[in-house]
């Protein structure tokens, strides 16, 4: 539709995600038919204005705009195969969050079923869903996206396309949950250490804050080091970042704490060194990461 929006909506899949979409879109004014494998997750919304549909298959064929939000690409996939030619002519926004080969396959069974495709992550809780607090990543069909951009902006008014390449929003997904979650790592391990020493664990905060900072005011220039193939040094050669690490491996090793991440990057800086690579930054490592 050239409006940007679809005056009724499909959603396939009520838990957390699912659930939220929902709401906010009810709450927007759109017809909503749900679906849920248990049907008992549809009855608050029912209550709402949703329409509850007995199958997949109906659910879909009362829309043009489609909204999957299940566990796991396991799930959509079975979800797909309930729906079969109803999804013809249909856009297919996926919320479902996975890997970009994920999203590849689906992309393929929404296409045999005569579907367009949109995969979408959103970031963020169920409970931010509909508010600028949730970020919504898409990627697939730029025509899906231009076609129903108003409703999915009521999902969040920061929602960004990131191309048609399909498996670029989950891409984008797991790099920032990777961040995260090797941050998080890092940092448990670093108080894990603080304990074994008898060190207060808050006391490290604001030095934790200060790093963290100076590495994300750094991000831009190791990109741009990592694009160009350059690895200038900036503060110490490889032969200074083995000996910190080999430093860290010993500290860890004492503390009873694991010692892989940190022994894994000095692998990969050992290899560096051996390749004769001394005078370039750590950034260079990238060059042994990629298999």
């Amino acid at each position: 539709m050239s409006t940007g929006q679809a005056s009724q909506v499909t959603v396939l899949g009520l838990g957390a995600i699912g659930a939220a979409v929902s709401r906010v879109l009810l709450a927007n004014g759109y017809r909503t038919a749900v679906w849920n494998r248990s049907a008992d997750k549809a009855t608050a919304l029912v209550e709402h204005g949703a329409r509850p549909a007995a199958s997949a298959a109906d659910a879909v064929a009362t829309s043009e705009l489609v909204i999957l939000a299940v566990t796991d690409y396991a799930a959509a996939r079975a979800v797909l195969e309930q729906v079969g030619a109803a999804l013809t002519g249909k856009v297919l926004v996926n919320l479902t969050t996975g890997t970009p080969e994920g999203a590849r396959r689906i992309q393929r069974m929404a296409r045999e079923r005569g579907a367009d495709y949109l995969d979408g992550c959103v970031q963020g809780g169920a409970d931010q869903v509909g508010t600028a607090e949730a970020t919504l990543l898409y990627s697939g069909s730029l025509a899906a996206y231009e076609a129903h951009a108003a409703t999915l902006h009521t999902l969040s008014t920061s929602s960004t396309f990131l191309g048609e390449s399909v498996g670029t929003a989950n891409l984008y997904d797991l790099a920032i949950l990777n961040l995260w979650y090797e941050s998080q790592s890092a940092f448990l391990h670093m108080l894990a250490t603080f304990q074994d020493e008898g060190e207060p664990v808050k006391a490290f905060v604001p030095y934790a804050e200060w790093i963290l900072e100076a590495t994300r005011a750094g991000f831009a220039d190791t990109a741009t080091q990592v694009a160009e193939s350059s690895y200038p040094v900036e503060v110490g050669g490889l032969a200074e970042h083995a000996r910190v690490l080999g430093d860290l491996v010993e500290m860890r090793e004492k503390s009873g704490v694991a010692v892989a991440p940190v022994a894994h990057l000095a692998g990969l800086v050992r290899q560096r060194l051996d390749s004769g690579a001394d005078r370039q930054d750590l950034t260079s490592v990238i060059a042994a990461i990629r298999r």
